[in-house]
């Protein structure tokens, strides 16, 4: 599993800062330090975003999402005593009130805190996408048409942009960088990225069933003993309920709308499985497809894979489905039609964004140290941080 990589630091520090602000404390963060001077009276942070807090925090694309760290905040203020009094009452110094209200500060944050001070602008999640590659966490990489572009990485790899295109009309974007490939638009002049009201951006292949006599693709898929193996689709039907493809499961629950499929089952016995997709309208009656994949989780690998490129028009009677993996595990359509399903603004219904928070969970006092020179006082708070992205 690879660790998505990310600037905890300006995001976790940036909602500190905003958090000691509305209490009128001067808080100073890395960015700060070259910036001049510092004043006399101020709180310094630093932050050491550690790591990731095992495998075990992981959320549903399977990126590590909750992170541990080292917190040390600095209390400085000059030893003249004319700027030594204390602000609020009951305290003998200004010294002691700031470090108690700094204490304050990080032991009584709430939820309301962190939707003020966290909500990050700086990563977006992407989910339900049917390219299930393009999901997973766009961090902001530069900039398109003058507002901020987002970029899906593994590792130094990038893969997806997250971008605005300045067109007539202007719209949203997610494009496939390693295929030149634009997947997915919103038309939106918002200067950040829409959450819902995406759309797949081209039109798709697809196999009509007409539900007398169409039986799709049939094929047979040889199975393993004990393997598990993961059917996936894009589907739209004019009938509601469980279907299946072969042996496996599907529950259609809109008719007439996309809904993209992904299920999984293990095998009893090794032998060859017959796969049909669309039988005399008991599959998917009168479907749209996009393309078809029998993946094998157990070697990882994939068994059969139908994109339906060739077959995007005319009748499909006898048109065999070509395997793309490679495998030649191929399928031949009895009846139905093809052509470009899905037309483009067609919705992606479970397509959708969420605007990342990147907050802290959990803070530790670990310990306090004081050090005093001839012109300040300094009092060090250390704690230990847990912190999430949500």
């Amino acid at each position: 599993m690879e660790l998505i990589n990310y600037d905890f630091e300006s995001a976790i520090e940036g909602g500190f800062a905003k958090l000691f602000a509305a209490s009128n404390i001067d808080l100073r963060i890395a960015d700060d330090i070259d910036e001049g001077e510092l004043p006399d009276e101020c709180v310094l942070l630093e932050l050491d975003s550690g790591g990731a807090l095992g495998e075990q925090h992981q959320n549903a694309a399977g990126e590590y999402n909750h992170y541990s760290g080292t917190l040390d905040l600095t209390i400085r203020t000059p030893r003249v005593s004319g700027d030594q009094v204390a602000v609020q009452e009951g305290f003998k110094s200004r010294h002691t009130e700031l470090v108690a209200r700094t204490r304050q500060l990080l032991e009584e944050i709430d939820s309301a805190d962190i939707t003020a001070n966290w909500l990050d602008r700086d990563s977006y999640t992407v989910s339900g996408a049917g390219t299930t590659a393009a999901n997973g966490i766009y961090v902001r990489n530069g900039s398109s048409a003058g507002n901020a572009k987002y970029t899906l990485s593994s590792g130094a790899t990038e893969l997806f942009d997250l971008e605005f295109v300045n067109a007539s009309p202007v719209y949203w974007q997610i494009y496939d960088k390693t295929e030149s490939e634009q997947l997915y638009k919103v038309e939106s002049d918002s200067t950040i990225p829409p959450l819902t009201g995406w759309a797949m951006a081209e039109p798709g292949i697809y196999a009509a069933m007409d539900g007398v006599d169409d039986e799709g693709i049939n094929a047979l898929i040889p199975f393993v003993s004990g393997n598990t193996y993961i059917f996936s689709a894009w589907v739209r039907s004019t009938t509601t309920g469980n279907k299946y493809a072969g042996l496996f499961p599907f529950a259609i629950t809109e008719s007439d709308t996309w809904q993209f499929f992904s299920t999984s089952l293990t095998a009893g016995a090794s032998g060859s499985l017959p796969i049909s997709l669309g039988v005399k309208g008991r599959i998917f009656t009168q479907s749209d497809w996009s393309d078809f994949k029998i993946f094998n989780e157990t070697t990882d690998e994939t068994v059969a894979h139908w994109p339906l490129d060739e077959q995007s028009s005319g009748s499909l009677d006898g048109v065999t489905a070509v395997d793309s993996s490679g495998n030649g595990y191929n399928g031949t359509h009895d009846g139905g039609t093809g052509g470009l399903g899905a037309p483009a603004g067609s919705p992606a219904p479970t397509l959708a964004l969420t605007q990342n928070a990147i907050s802290p969970t959990r803070i530790k006092p670990t310990g306090t140290s004081r050090e005093n020179d001839e012109r300040q006082r300094m009092t060090t708070l250390s704690y230990e941080i847990q912190f999430t992205i949500t």
